[in-house]
This record gives structure tokens, sequence and C-alpha cells, in this order.
């Protein structure tokens, strides 16, 4: 499943926080999920950076460490080179 989840979330090329509700709604439709949660972050360089960042913040950390039966992580560069990361969690 979770190679679903990132193809749903990729195919769609949905973006950032914006698109939340968006990317939401595709999950609770096409996987049935129950709680969908997400950390985003971008101008890192490297993602174990990312990663630090994430871990180093209440709520980020938070998304990483609660209960969650899927995730999906999704990486894009924009025309200037900027990485854009997204970490979508879910339960069913």
């Amino acid at each position: 499943m979770g190679q679903s989840l990132v193809i749903l979330i990729g195919s769609a090329k949905i973006g950032m926080r914006a698109y939340f509700n968006i990317r939401y709604q595709n999950l609770v439709q096409e996987i049935g999920a129950r709680a969908v949660s997400e950390n985003i972050g971008f101008g890192y360089r490297a993602a174990e950076a990312l990663l630090e960042a994430w871990i180093n913040s209440e709520g980020h950390r938070a998304n990483i460490e609660r209960s969650y039966s899927h995730f999906g992580i999704s990486v894009d560069q924009d025309q200037k080179g900027k990485d854009y990361f997204t970490n979508i969690f879910t339960r069913r």
C-alpha cells in the first residue's frame, strides 16, 4: 500500500501546504484513510538536514511519532533547483 500512496501523491502533482485538503480528500476516498497529517519542507539541500529539523520541531516530531499505518514521501525540485519535500502520514 505504501507504494500506491506515493504514486497517488506524485501522479496528482500536488505541491505544498495549500493543497493539503485536496490530498486529504484523495486519501480518504482512494484508500479509506481515517487520519491524515503531513510534514512539509523546502530549501534544504539534504534530506538528513530536513529530517533533523522535523525531529527538533515539536509539531513535526509528533506527526512522525503518532500511530499511523502508512506514510509516503515526495520530493520535487522547481526550475531554480529548490527542493520541496512532503512526508504524509495516514491511518486506515
